[in-house]
């Protein structure tokens, strides 16, 4: 069976997991999947994008060998649903250091950026988050975004940055800074 023609049946939860069941842990199933999500047909690459994030927390080393060509993506994914879904996928999954950098980037445009989707932004938040307990100097450059930004925020967002700013300041407490 094709993973497409699965995407195109029907968009639901119980379809989305019946492809999660389907792609399993199998590899090349996996690759497909992704290829479809990487995609010019935009619905089939926003559909594929949803089962994709379940598969990667149920098996998330079949990521690796497709993290550049997602980060670079990103950027220009014409459907918000599969930003999102990637920007989930980071936290998911273990960022190669020669990728970070580039993954933070990434995150902070998205985070800067008022016009994308709010459930976008806040992901990329929670992300950089999870970096700053890795490069602590970064906390400065998210607080200071996220105090930048906070005026005028819809309510998600305003409750993400809330436990962001609150996470910080239990972790300066705990390492004195």
């Amino acid at each position: 069976m094709q993973i497409s023609k699965l995407l195109l049946h029907e968009h639901s939860k119980k379809q989305t997991m019946k492809i999660v069941r389907f792609v399993g842990g199998d590899q090349k199933k996996f690759d497909a999947l992704m290829k479809l999500c990487l995609g010019k047909d935009v619905l089939l690459a926003q559909r594929a994008s949803w089962p994709l994030g379940y598969c990667v927390e149920l098996h998330p080393e079949m990521m690796k060998m497709h993290l550049k060509k997602m980060l670079k993506f990103i950027r220009g994914a014409q459907h918000p649903a599969i930003r999102r879904n990637f920007v989930k996928i980071m936290s998911l999954v273990h960022i190669l250091p020669s990728l970070e950098s580039e993954s933070i980037s990434v995150c902070f445009d998205l985070l800067r950026t008022k016009s994308e989707f709010v459930a976008i932004r806040v992901y990329a938040m929670y992300y950089l988050e999870s970096c700053c307990k890795k490069y602590p100097d970064l906390w400065i450059e998210l607080i200071a975004t996220i105090q930048s930004e906070s005026d005028n925020e819809k309510p998600a967002f305003k409750a993400g940055a809330k436990m962001v700013v609150l996470n910080y300041r239990k972790f300066k407490i705990k390492n004195q800074i």
